[in-house]
Order: structure tokens, then sequence, then C-alpha cells
């Protein structure tokens, strides 16, 4: 494959505060005050949310960037950068281009069966399980599955980064459109980084975002902690005061 020289999602710039034609908004919040400011004047107009939830090795969102929406799809469309990031969905034919591979797995599976049978931990529910599945997936109708690619370079590892988020039940219809295909893996995405699950950025709802704002004023209230550039702000205006003092 040739590999294109692209820029991490997150260095692919956005406009600020501009809806995009996807129905989403990008804005940057330096401080709490700015969040709860944009959240009282947006809140009945946006249902869904992403930010950034880490500092190192950042890929797609900074923390304190955030992304509005009413889809979770979409929004998580406008923080992979989709259509510029060089990431896209494919079906990969597993019986066509590794079909040893593709066969060995139905062997294995059988072979689980039988195993598990002969250890006496099979029950009628894993039966009747594994007879559905065998109607399900097939070697005639599970070829392959719909998978994630990127056409960047690999040493940004944007592949390795989203698929670790896509640990839902396989797409295996080489027919399904790809709109349809994007929208439900792309969601899911948002699904599993719900409220911070581990990942680079955290998915959130209305009621969350209201969470978010109380957790950090509850934070600032008692000294504990700031959102934002806060502590920054508030460093340079204690060594400003200092200085005149001293004079």
């Amino acid at each position: 494959m040739n590999y294109k020289k692209l820029l991490l999602p997150v260095d692919i710039k956005l406009p600020e505060k501009v809806m995009l034609e996807n129905g989403t908004m990008f804005v940057t919040f330096q401080t709490l005050d700015e969040l709860c400011k944009f959240w009282q004047e947006h809140k009945n107009q946006f249902d869904f949310a992403c930010t950034g939830d880490c500092d190192d090795d950042v890929g797609f969102l900074r923390r304190y960037e955030w992304v509005f929406g009413n889809s979770k799809s979409e929004i998580v469309r406008t923080v992979l950068r989709w259509g510029k990031s060089g990431l896209a969905f494919e079906f990969f034919d597993w019986a066509k281009d590794d079909p040893s591979s593709h066969l060995g797995w139905f062997s294995d599976r059988e072979y689980e069966r039988n195993l598990r049978i002969e250890k006496g931990f099979w029950s009628d529910e894993d039966e009747a399980a594994y007879q559905a599945d065998c109607i399900c997936r097939s070697p005639e109708t599970y070829r392959g599955y719909w998978r994630l690619m990127s056409t960047a370079d690999p040493s940004l590892y944007l592949e390795e980064r989203v698929n670790y988020w896509i640990d839902c039940e396989e797409l295996i219809d080489p027919n399904m459109p790809v709109l349809e295909v994007e929208k439900i893996l792309l969601e899911y995405i948002f699904e599993s980084l719900y409220c911070g699950n581990f990942g680079e950025f955290a998915s959130h709802d209305r009621a969350s975002i209201e969470e978010t704002i109380a957790y950090w004023r509850e934070e600032e209230a008692i000294g504990r902690g700031c959102y934002g550039n806060e502590d920054q702000v508030d460093l340079c205006s204690c060594s400003a005061l200092s200085a005149v003092q001293k004079k």
C-alpha cells in the first residue's frame, strides 16, 4: 500500500465555533468560565460532545478541546478528521486473501466445541448459541468483515489507536453500504469512550457535561485543582501581585 504522509488528526486544524456541514462544532476552552458560558448558551442546541482526555501522545483531541453535536457518529467523524486523516473502513475479504486462515477459523470453532464437550464444560445454552453462530457464520456467509484501515504513515499508528476502541460484533455483510458501516462503527467508538473509558478522548451526553462542570467547580472551590489554564493565570496574577508588594 502506498501510504500518504499525513498529519496526526489532532494537527489537522478545525475552525473554532463554526457549525460544520455535519452539524458539529469544535471549541477550545481555556478556563472553566468559558466552558460554563458556552454550555449555558448552547446546551439546548447540542445533545452530545467529545473532549480530549489525555496529555501524552495525543492523536485526536488535546485536553480542553471539545466537539459538540447531535449525532454520535458525526462527532467522532469530526474528532477523527474523517476524510482528511487517511482513515476509512473497508471490507476485508478473508476467504479470498487468506483462505487457509479463513477455513482454519471454522476448524478452531469446532475443535473448541468438541474439547469443551469432552471436558464436560458444554451446556444446552452453549450448544444453542453454537448452532445459531454456525447459521450466521458459515464458510459461505462469513467470508470476511469490515475493518478500519489507514493510508497515513504507519508510524502514526492510527489504525491501532482507533481499532482499540472497536470491540463490537463484526459487520460481515460485504454489501452493506459504507455510510451505514461508518455510522454503526463510529457510533460504537463514541459509546465505548463514554465519560473517558480509558481512551484518548471522552464522550459525553448532556448530563455528563453538567457533571464535568460541577466536578471542576468543586475542585476549584477546595483548591485541589482547576480546569484549563486557570492555574497559569492565577500563578501569573500572584507573581505580579508579589512584585508590586515588594516595591
